[in-house]
């Protein structure tokens, strides 16, 4: 047990955990991803309690998956619908009612899935996540890219990120760190850079843009908002 929560997905060998975690690519949604530094020399994946099976693990184009079972959903949402077209009672309807409350219970985002990593573990991230924020901290990723429909996305990150690309629908964006060419944009949200940084394009349609960069004298940056105001500060 950890922190009230199932350790569902562990490594179990540090050797291993590094041949198998270098790259991560996580896609789910109605749930909040937080990634940080391990407490070991091993990875874990930690779902919230009861939530084991409705995720899968698996091997796609060089990196390690990690989704939602979308199968499960569809065989719930087929079965409620049998329910409610083979009612002959009262019974029969609340025994439909209750199926369908447990349905839309289970889709709505409750707790947060954990991934957790040595220092500089890893050589990519990709994250899609769907009305859910995303949270790191404290991790060293070289290409590290973030997306979320209803969410929104921070980092904290440590080492140098060569490429960064952080994009929300609805959302504000945070990122602290020290990067070489950062890409974030927004619809509806505020957009938030500090650190070290070379290259920075930051968009929102609605929201402000914050940018405070140190070493200013290597900056390449565009910032784009239709509804919001600019801040910038540069120390050298």
């Amino acid at each position: 047990e950890l922190g009230g929560e199932k350790r569902a997905c562990e490594a179990n060998h540090a050797p291993q955990a590094k041949k198998i975690l270098k790259r991560i690519r996580v896609e789910f949604s109605n749930a909040d991803l937080w990634v940080q530094r391990s407490e070991d020399d091993e990875a874990h994946v930690v779902f919230p309690e009861g939530m084991e099976d409705d995720y899968a693990t698996g091997e796609e184009d060089g990196m390690t998956v990690i989704r939602e079972r979308c199968v499960k959903s569809e065989m719930d949402a087929s079965r409620i619908r049998d329910q409610f077209m083979s009612i002959r009672s009262l019974e029969d309807m609340r025994s439909a009612l209750h199926s369908l409350g447990s349905m839309i219970q289970k889709h709505v985002k409750t707790g947060h899935v954990t991934i957790k990593v040595p220092e500089s573990f890893l050589e990519a991230m990709q994250i899609h996540v769907t009305n859910g924020d995303v949270r790191i901290e404290g991790i060293a990723c070289p290409e590290l890219g973030m997306t979320t429909t209803n969410g929104d996305l921070h980092a904290l990150l440590a080492g140098e990120s060569h490429c960064v690309s952080f994009h929300s629908t609805n959302g504000d964006i945070s990122i602290r760190g020290n990067m070489g060419k950062v890409s974030t944009s927004t619809v509806n949200g505020d957009v938030d850079l500090e650190g070290s940084i070379r290259q920075a394009e930051m968009t929102s349609v609605s929201g402000d843009l914050r940018m405070a960069i140190e070493n200013a004298g290597a900056v390449n940056a565009s910032l784009k908002t239709t509804s919001g105001a600019f801040t910038k500060n540069f120390s050298i």
